[in-house]
């Protein structure tokens, strides 16, 4: 009697794994795939500035304090909608007075909106390039809007 107890009861174990093993080879695995948008740049210190993405603020620098992208946008991002990046450029506080054209050229070199799929560093895509329209004589600051569209996996 003993032994055909336990026996129920192994029995009744091996069951419950089988179908439990079974549903789970069943179930359709899916990958998750981890997106990082981010905003590089490479403002020098000397100029400060204020960074601003679907008109929420993303950072801003004043007086040298800032470091260089990039930064990540996707707590700010509106999925679906047209995304907006401004960024307002002026001089440090105690040097110079104007922002001039080399100075503009310079941020254009790597400034641009990225993507980080899966820590795939190897493949980073570029979603958008940003690029200030050339100016030609010195100005006391500079802020433009661009806009961007992000694409759901």
């Amino acid at each position: 009697m003993m032994i055909k107890h336990t026996l129920i009861s192994i029995l009744s174990l091996l069951t419950l794994l089988m179908a439990n093993s079974c549903s789970e080879t069943g179930k359709a695995k899916t990958s998750t795939i981890t997106r990082k948008f981010f905003l590089n740049h490479e403002i020098p210190r000397n100029i400060d500035f204020e960074i601003y993405l679907n008109q929420k603020v993303l950072t801003k620098s004043r007086e040298t304090d800032h470091m260089p992208g990039p930064y990540e946008l996707n707590q700010k991002l509106v999925m679906g909608a047209v995304q907006k990046i401004r960024i307002k450029i002026m001089p440090a506080a105690g040097g110079a007075k104007v922002l001039n054209p080399k100075s503009i050229e310079f941020i254009n070199r790597n400034l641009g909106i990225y993507l980080l799929e899966n820590k795939d560093y190897d493949h980073i895509k570029t979603i958008k390039l940003l690029q200030y329209p050339v100016i030609t004589k010195d100005t006391p600051e500079y802020d433009y809007e661009w806009t961007f569209n992000i694409k759901q996996p």
